[in-house]
């Protein structure tokens, strides 16, 4: 890259000009290509890793289980959905005791 020592005139600066376009323009096509590649080689690259994955100590689906529910924020949530779910089976158990046999088998 040019320094400062190297511009002496308007044509030397024009000149660098000109040449970190074309390295400009090289960078950017080499770009292009590398993007065309990924994008045509990313299903193949993105299966064969979960493969590769799966072939390892654990599988794929575990460690992803594995890694949501260290989650805090999730763990939380998880605990609060299931104890809505128990509160709603009660009920459902309740109400379809109270049904079966015509009154209520609730003990509160």
């Amino acid at each position: 890259m040019a320094t400062s020592k190297n511009i002496h005139s308007l044509q030397s600066l024009e000149k660098e000009i000109y040449k970190l376009q074309l390295k400009a323009k090289a960078i950017e096509q080499e770009l292009d290509e590398n993007f065309e590649h990924l994008q045509d080689n990313f299903h193949g690259m993105a299966w064969n890793s979960l493969i590769r994955y799966k072939r390892s100590s654990q599988s794929w689906s575990a460690g992803i289980v594995q890694g949501i529910l260290s989650q805090e924020r999730l763990q939380d949530a998880l605990a609060r959905l299931v104890s809505w779910l128990a509160d709603k089976l009660s009920e459902g158990a309740d109400s379809l005791l109270d049904r079966l046999f015509g009154r209520k088998h609730r003990d509160h």
